[in-house]
């Protein structure tokens, strides 16, 4: 792992956002809108059909009923493939420095047009940093999860943080490279947050911490320390007695950021965190978009 002083690795020229007709998918628009606009880059609409369906007006129009709350949104191109993860994947390679955002959760009415599980999919595939826009992300608080943020939210990489989340493996500190690119790149600050179980003191009179490293909080300020430079780092810990999800969400309910940073198994899907607590629960907890660093099999 090495400090990251360029903002070449978060330098993108085309944001990839796939939609499936379902308001969740169209919920990611902002956030994708947003990364266009910081990044000077093409926004890109996909929607991928399976093949032998002739359905692609309906399904054009059911994406067009999803945007009916975003003012203009550009126009959907649409791909005809057996696997949308792959498709997604081809599509983004094709572009030149390209980004995938999408929504974690969202069902279309169309067989075949189906996305949620296929961001996991994606993630298994690629080898690129997805962000990945979880079913309360902009959307805090409030039942039904509408599909545009409340009045007065924060627009989306408007607030000047990005957390990065380790738990003291050599796997979740994978993703501190790219969260620090994309600090600096947003002219943010990185807090590499971890998550320390709030355990009784056993009889040698020492808390032990089942979440992550003995002692986290000098854990978290050497890794801020080696961050330290083109972008301020620092290090936080955070005590839940329950998970590390838990201990994430409350984290990011008290300091807002731009981004949630984390990584995941290409092999095997989201990366196990101490106690059985996922990337996935962050994200799907999480009220702010997701950055997903994917791990490549060792």
């Amino acid at each position: 792992m090495e400090p990251t002083n360029t903002l070449e690795a978060a330098a993108y020229r085309h944001v990839l956002l796939p939609v499936d007709g379902s308001k969740l998918s169209a919920a990611a628009l902002p956030t994708a809108q947003a990364l266009a606009k910081r990044f000077g880059a093409e926004l890109t609409l996909l929607a991928v059909l399976q093949p032998g369906r002739t359905d692609s007006g309906e399904l054009l129009n059911l994406i067009d009923e999803s945007f009916v709350d975003f003012p203009d949104p550009p126009p959907v191109e649409v791909a005809v493939a057996d696997d949308p993860s792959q498709e997604i994947v081809a599509q983004a390679a094709a572009l030149e420095r390209s980004i995938v955002c999408m929504s974690t959760i969202g069902r279309g009415r169309l067989s075949g047009a189906v996305l949620g599980s296929t961001t996991r999919a994606v993630l298994q595939t690629t080898q690129q940093p997805l962000v990945a826009v979880g079913p309360n992300a902009d959307r805090p608080g409030l039942l039904g999860r509408p599909p545009r943020r409340p009045a007065g939210w924060p627009e989306p990489l408007s607030i000047p943080r990005v957390v990065a989340c380790v738990d003291g493996s050599k796997t979740s500190e994978a993703v501190l490279p790219d969260a620090a690119a994309w600090a600096a790149a947003l002219d943010a600050e990185l807090v590499i947050l971890t998550v320390s179980a709030d355990n009784p003191a056993t009889l040698d009179g020492k808390s032990r911490n089942t979440f992550g490293p003995a002692d986290p909080t000098s854990y978290v300020n050497d890794l801020a320390s080696r961050f330290q430079g083109p972008i301020r780092a620092v290090g936080h810990v955070t005590e839940d007695p329950i998970s590390v999800h838990a201990g994430v969400k409350t984290y990011l309910d008290h300091n807002p950021a731009s981004l949630v940073a984390l990584t995941t198994h290409a092999r095997s899907g989201w990366s196990r965190m101490r106690v059985g607590a996922t990337g996935a629960d962050i994200v799907r907890t999480s009220t702010i978009p997701a950055l997903v660093v994917p791990l490549t099999p060792a």
